[in-house]
């Protein structure tokens, strides 16, 4: 395994006294890796809701604990937020990113972009039990209802 997935790098503060503390809290009594996987996944997907309209303009706004303190996000922010804490859990884990048609945008936006195919979506990869993991916390629960 490549020691780079467990590294934290400028965006992705895995070595940042406050996120430190708050894998340690979300995974305190975790029965088991999956389990304490889920629960870092489902702090990323709801703790930060969705926003199409968050900041993206300068670096910082990429920051996993400036995400985590404005509280919202989108697919990128939330997803380097998912990676940061796996890796201050000790899972190896990465951004992935590919090209989608979201067939369900809003018009609004649809006709704002140009099309329906949204450039650069990200998710995470995390390693768990021998294998990479596709985690998409991009849509919050309230979002997906």
């Amino acid at each position: 395994m490549d020691p780079a997935f467990l590294a934290p790098t400028e965006v992705m503060e895995s070595d940042h006294p406050r996120v430190q503390s708050l894998v340690a809290e979300l995974t305190a009594d975790a029965a088991d890796a999956p389990q304490r996987l889920c629960r870092l996944f489902e702090h990323a997907r709801d703790a930060v809701r969705y926003g199409v309209y968050s900041r993206f303009d300068q670096r910082d706004a990429y920051r996993a604990t400036v995400t985590l303190d404005r509280g919202v996000g989108y697919c990128v922010q939330k997803a380097v937020v998912l990676v940061t804490l796996a890796r201050a859990a000790g899972f190896p884990a990465r951004l992935t990113a590919v090209d989608i048609r979201n067939q369900r945008a809003p018009e609004y936006l649809v006709q704002l972009m140009g099309t329906d195919r949204f450039a650069f979506h990200c998710y995470a990869s995390v390693h768990l039990q021998g294998r990479w993991v596709a985690l998409t916390p991009a849509f919050d629960a309230e979002t997906c209802e």
